[in-house]
């Protein structure tokens, strides 16, 4: 086993920081398989953070295949290692290092047409079901439905209800937004959007600049515009990391930045 690696950086997430120290541990041998590690709430007391945070590092060497969970028993060292004890935590991705083709569409049917139905869908951006209010969801839906009657099952023509683009113009004001009606228009989703946006500005093989990893419906319709995707270095809690769009641009001729300003696309625990 090897010690003398890389350890997370001091300005790291508290998780990412416990997680390293416990790798060192495993690292050094002090645990032999099957012995069982520190548990969650003595962890968290021992390190002076909260029991989420120190669940997340157990996680985030569970994800690496170091530690095993077992059900109501807490975490232990694995009897054969699959994990690699000598890679080191990062908490952001990197740049690849030229625009790229993308072609993602066999990849996506292939994992969606296969899915169990009763698998959670870690894939997708869409949130659990159980988290919506569903009751309140639909009771509006109902008052719609009263008050637009037979218009409610019609379709609207571009650039949408007029309705609808004065609600969102107002709602925007109150955030700052700077402009009216006009200068709304309603789509059918993020995903159409963004493909609206896209050929607004690119034409195909030019290159726009995403962040590592993307979401995979971006990447879809990178690939049917006909356009190269240049990943851009992202941190989970950061976004696209602005020196290396400085880099990207200096570089290479880029038609559009497509990021996403509030929740990144990450690996769960952010460790590799």
């Amino acid at each position: 086993m090897q010690n003398s690696v890389p350890i997370a950086r001091p300005s790291s997430p508290h998780y990412l920081r416990i997680a390293e120290t416990l790798r060192q541990t495993l690292a050094s041998g002090a645990l032999r398989p099957g012995d069982r590690l520190i548990s969650a709430r003595k962890l968290a007391q021992r390190e002076q953070v909260s029991l989420p945070t120190a669940l997340e590092a157990l996680r985030c060497l569970e994800a690496k295949g170091l530690i095993v969970a077992r059900p109501r028993s807490g975490y232990f060292v694995p009897q054969a290692n699959s994990g690699d004890l000598s890679l080191s935590f990062r908490t952001h991705s990197r740049s690849s290092s030229r625009p790229l083709p993308v072609t993602m569409a066999g990849l996506a049917r292939s994992l969606f047409s296969s899915a169990d139905m009763q698998l959670i869908p870690l894939g997708a951006a869409l949130p659990d079901p159980a988290w919506l209010p569903a009751s309140t969801l639909q009771r509006a839906l109902q008052t719609a439905g009263r008050r637009l009657q037979g218009h409610g099952q019609t379709y609207s023509m571009p650039p949408g209800r007029a309705e609808l683009r004065a609600q969102i113009a107002a709602r925007a004001a109150q955030w700052g937004g700077q402009f009216g009606p006009d200068d709304v228009i309603v789509t059918a989703g993020a995903t159409q959007a963004v493909r609206l946006a896209l050929r607004a500005v690119c034409k195909p093989g030019d290159v726009v600049a995403i962040e590592r990893p993307a979401y995979f419906g971006t990447l879809l319709v990178l690939e049917d515009l006909g356009l190269k995707a240049l990943e851009i270095a992202t941190d989970p809690h950061l976004g696209m990391l602005p020196d290396a769009v400085a880099t990207a641009l200096a570089k290479h001729k880029l038609k559009a930045v497509l990021a996403s300003p509030t929740v990144q696309t990450h690996w769960g625990p952010v460790c590799r």
